[in-house]
């Protein structure tokens, strides 16, 4: 299976801390997520997997905005942004 990337701009700048924040670039690769400030300023957060994502989306409610990953084994876990901390965590299957 080739590597799934998801790249999108989120709206969670109120967690940065800084006055130049426009937004928040989430990338998704096959084993890892970033987060980045601006596109192209200040890496917020890194995670690296153990498993392949199987797919991954962002969700705001509520002026909130979270990182839903689906992994091939059947977990599932939701992720803060911009910090990427792991929020909840499930057996999906």
């Amino acid at each position: 299976m080739p590597a799934l990337h998801f790249s999108a701009v989120g709206q969670a700048v109120a967690n940065t801390g800084s006055q130049e924040a426009h937004s928040i670039w989430v990338a998704v690769a096959a084993r890892s997520i970033r987060t980045q400030l601006n596109l192209t300023g200040d890496r917020l957060a890194k995670v690296d997997l153990t498993e392949d994502i199987r797919a991954a989306a962002l969700i705001c409610r509520e002026g909130q905005t979270v990182l839903i990953v689906t992994f091939v084994s059947g977990r599932g876990e939701v992720y803060s942004l911009p910090g990427l901390e792991i929020v909840f965590q499930a057996q999906l299957t």
